[in-house]
């Protein structure tokens, strides 16, 4: 009996690895092993293929990608923050919630997710340019949260300062 594993990713898709193991291919003998004592279980894992969790991660990190086209932008971050717990060293994962944070207006929540992911290995060369327009885009939210705040504190019967000022309040906040 011969036991076929292949583990192939898109490297274009995914942080990059691919793995196809025929080592454990029997070259044509047709004997199976006896189920005696002296037969181990081998835990032998071909050099580069992902652990269980890292498969678990990416699947979830493909849903959340299939989720993101849709643009059910709640339940990928969901499927990510899954994606997370089974593989904190994804480069993927911080980037795509990141870009969901962004298009979702959470400016700060986007920038934390980005900055996370410049830690990992990755060889992206927008990340940095879109962590800039990030981090003007807060500057110019907080400039204009200070200039709206204090025209609501003036006159505190202005309801569209009022209610600027919560919105841009939520563009600025973590949660």
């Amino acid at each position: 009996m011969a036991l076929l594993v292949l583990f192939v990713f898109d490297p274009k898709r995914y942080s990059g690895w691919s793995s196809i193991d025929f080592s454990i291919l029997s070259s044509g003998d047709s004997e199976v092993p006896s189920q005696s004592s002296e037969v181990q279980e081998e835990t032998y894992q071909p050099l580069g293929a992902p652990s269980e969790k890292e498969v678990s991660a990416l699947y979830y990190l493909e849903a959340a990608w299939r989720d993101y086209y849709k643009c059910d932008y709640d339940e990928a971050l969901r499927r990510l923050n899954r994606a997370k717990s089974f593989s904190m060293a994804n480069y993927s994962i911080y980037r795509l919630s990141g870009q969901i944070y962004f298009e979702t207006g959470k400016y700060r929540k986007a920038y934390s997710e980005w900055m996370q992911a410049t830690a990992l290995p990755n060889a992206d060369k927008f990340l940095m340019r879109d962590i800039e327009v990030v981090k003007n885009l807060l500057r110019y939210v907080r400039d204009e949260y200070d200039i709206t705040a204090r025209k609501s504190y003036r006159n505190p019967d202005d309801l569209v300062a009022k209610y600027k000022t919560k919105e841009l309040r939520q563009y600025m906040s973590e949660k």
